[in-house]
């Protein structure tokens, strides 16, 4: 599913500001459209405690997987696509990662700057240049990109050969999605979500990009979270998402190196 029409890249530009993670007007009715002010977060900053929590359990999974896969010399590297306010990077970095992070909002970079000093790119994705990494992250990020395809192709040829690839997206077919339908605030998300993806659509995005076919099992799930089986079958594995998010860990195979807005399908 995708929406139509996207927004335009000045109108991706406005909301991608400081006021994205501070957006005091969230819970209110718009004056054109209900869904003017349904961007960003009521208040991001409060919410980090609560986030960084998730993150210790992804990361923590993602050093167990990478066992025997991750250079024993030389540092791991990790990669945050969609960095945020650098909370993930923060956990990383805290288990030893060399960490780096990409984000098209200045003032996230600007933040992380002042805050961590972690390394991040400002700017377009599909721009970023860099060396291959153990480790990139892509949560909740990609429903976001104009260009999800190349995108996933783009991070595929960032992961070196048996590296690991995390990815977060709403599942626009789980029973919460059916059931709630437009009303549900990721779909109400008209100036920021432009691709919705569910379980078999994002498996087959991640094939075309380079990430080998995953086993069928689920060797964990926690909640909506799934990871595949990284010490014995290269592949990724999505948990059947009992509410928004599919999740997958999926390693590049050696080969690869206005009210007027709806959601259409």
């Amino acid at each position: 599913m995708w929406l139509t029409p996207q927004p335009t890249q000045a109108e991706l530009r406005e909301i991608y500001s400081f006021d994205y993670f501070r957006n005091r007007e969230f819970f209110n009715i718009g004056s054109e459209s209900e869904n003017e002010n349904v961007y960003g977060y009521h208040d991001y900053f409060s919410e980090r405690f609560i986030k960084q929590q998730d993150h210790q359990r992804i990361i923590g999974r993602l050093v167990q997987l990478g066992r025997g896969r991750f250079r024993t010399s030389g540092g791991r590297r990790f990669l945050d696509v969609g960095c945020g306010l650098g909370y993930l990077l923060d956990v990383a970095h805290d288990h030893g990662f060399d960490v780096e992070g990409i984000d098209c909002n200045p003032a996230a970079a600007d933040w992380i700057a002042a805050k961590f000093r972690f390394p991040v790119f400002c700017g377009d994705f599909m721009a970023y240049e860099g060396h291959p990494f153990d480790a990139v992250a892509m949560l909740d990020v990609i429903e976001h990109l104009p260009r999800p395809f190349e995108a996933l192709a783009k991070a595929a040829s960032l992961v070196r050969p048996g590296g690991l690839f995390v990815l977060s997206t709403m599942d626009s077919d789980s029973l919460v999605s059916r059931v709630i339908g437009k009303r549900l605030e990721d779909f109400r998300r008209t100036r920021e979500h432009l691709y919705f993806f569910n379980r078999r659509t994002i498996r087959a995005a991640l094939e075309r990009a380079g990430f080998e076919s995953p086993p069928d099992r689920v060797l964990r799930a926690y909640d909506s979270v799934g990871f595949s089986d990284g010490a014995s079958e290269a592949g990724f594995s999505l948990a059947s998402a009992r509410c928004r998010s599919a999740w997958c860990i999926g390693s590049v195979s050696q080969a690869s190196g206005s009210t007027s807005t709806r959601v259409r399908r």
